[in-house]
């Protein structure tokens, strides 16, 4: 069935090379069969084409996330935001990634900045009114209930999709 999916998948970016949904499943499929290096072949080839894409950037970011490069993740978050200062796809992802790197004000400011844009995100407002909660309760880093903001942070983030 692998292979089908695969198959199917690349049939899905024959008729819209631009499909955001089908980058991600084939990207995802290629790792889960030990082919990272073509899964980041796939995203770069598909930042490098579609180049206007925001979307291209974040999936590249994502899987540079996934597989902990988070420095190398915020700098194509940070391209995306360039090329399309108004995806709040974008901000989501640069503030959790920001988050899991202890900057939680900047953090805090592109999670807001992503709900203005699109006010349809729950979990977003979540983790805004819980940053809140921690920043003003956790001056030295640690919440009112004593848990350490970062290892919090992190786990949370790590919840999150974008």
């Amino acid at each position: 069935m692998l292979d089908q999916s695969e198959s199917l998948y690349n049939q899905c970016l024959d008729l819209d090379p631009s499909h955001v949904d089908c980058h991600r499943g084939l990207a995802v499929l290629l790792v889960e069969t030990d082919r990272p290096d073509r899964a980041f072949a796939l995203m770069r080839n598909w930042a490098t084409s579609q180049p206007q894409l925001a979307d291209a950037r974040i999936e590249l970011a994502r899987l540079y996330q996934e597989f902990g490069e988070g420095e190398t993740a915020q700098k194509f978050l940070e391209d995306a935001i360039h090329q399309d200062g108004n995806n709040a796809r974008a901000w989501l992802a640069l503030g959790q990634i920001r988050e899991a790197a202890g900057d939680y004000q900047q953090a805090l400011q592109d999670y807001q900045r992503s709900y203005d844009l699109n006010s349809m995100q729950p979990q977003v407002a979540e983790r805004i009114a819980s940053m809140n909660r921690q920043i003003v309760s956790g001056a030295g880093g640690v919440t009112a209930s004593g848990t350490r903001l970062a290892q919090q942070s992190a786990a949370d983030v790590s919840k999150g999709r974008y």
